[in-house]
């Protein structure tokens, strides 16, 4: 009997040995924190929620996740039920469940939550997500389903939020890998529009007075159609910019390159253009040789070479 006891205690001791050593290994495997982001989706009135692992990839078992999406109280609209291709029914690696929508001060709120027992890297009929199991590689954004938008008839801002109504409800985002809680990483907080009419925006035109020379006042121009627009300017040397039409007085020639001007409607959803523009250093018109641009007096004017005559 003691020799059975003996070998039992030490088979026991060596299987907590091993199983301390594989928990230790999948810790240190674990991801520093991942990241959730809200985006616009592929189709009309629909979003995005994606998640980042940083530090390293990740295909086991998403404990725990809980995330809430916050839009104005004025908006008409309601969130739907989360789907997910990523990993669709019937697996149970992600199985993500809305609460009721709320409405606290002048927003709603709907909060989706989820509870996994199940590898998502394993496959589908394993009770994993697809036929070859799925993961989160570290750095890259994963979009991992995507909720609809009812009754949607304005440009409305919908953004995931860790805000004073959901920390007092605990409706913070939350994540928990392979049982490990405290990896929520940054919300990704920029607001997203639907892609209905009103969140539209269309730059018409974009243009300069440009080639001009040293010296000279640069102006830069843009049109666009939308709703509560907003224009960024970005440029050689620095340049930035928050007006619709802004200048560069006395530019220099740093100035020369490509401007970028990106216009947003309602905060959110943005179209970008970009313009070549040449600022020029001024020739000595004292000897023409070929054809040549010369600046005279702030202005740019063309010479072309002539011979012959008396």
């Amino acid at each position: 009997m003691l020799f059975n006891f003996s070998q039992a205690c030490k088979r026991l001791s060596i299987a907590l040995a091993i199983s301390t050593f594989a928990g230790s290994v999948a810790l240190a495997q674990l991801p520093t924190n991942v990241e959730i982001d809200l985006a616009p989706g592929v189709g009309t009135n629909q979003l995005d929620v994606r998640l980042k692992a940083n530090g390293a990839s990740f295909s086991e078992v998403i404990s725990g996740l809980t995330f809430t999406i916050r839009w104005p109280g004025t908006s008409p609209a309601g969130l739907g039920v989360f789907n997910s291709a990523w990993c669709p029914s019937p697996s149970l690696a992600l199985n993500v469940g809305g609460s009721a929508q709320v409405t606290d001060g002048s927003f709603h709120y709907r909060t989706y939550t989820s509870t996994g027992t199940a590898q998502i890297g394993e496959t589908q009929n394993n009770s994993g997500c697809g036929d070859f199991g799925q993961v989160l590689p570290a750095g890259t954004w994963i979009t991992i389903g995507t909720i609809g938008i009812s009754t949607n008839t304005t440009c409305t801002q919908f953004q995931i939020v860790n805000d004073a109504f959901t920390g007092a409800n605990n409706r913070n985002f939350f994540v928990s890998l392979n049982g490990v809680q405290g990896l929520a990483g940054p919300i990704e907080g920029n607001p997203v529009c639907t892609s209905n009419t009103a969140c539209g925006v269309t730059i018409g035109s974009i243009g300069s007075n440009g080639p001009i020379c040293v010296g000279s006042t640069l102006n830069l121009t843009a049109s666009a159609t939308g709703t509560a627009l907003t224009y960024s300017w970005i440029g050689p040397n620095g340049f930035t910019s928050n007006l619709q039409n802004p200048s560069i007085v006395g530019a220099t020639s740093l100035a020369s390159g490509t401007y970028t001007v990106t216009v947003a409607s309602n905060g959110c959803q943005s179209r970008s253009r970009t313009i070549d523009v040449a600022v020029t250093t001024p020739n000595n018109p004292g000897t023409l040789s070929g054809d040549q641009t010369i600046c005279v007096g702030g202005g740019t004017t063309f010479f072309s070479t002539v011979t012959g005559g008396s």
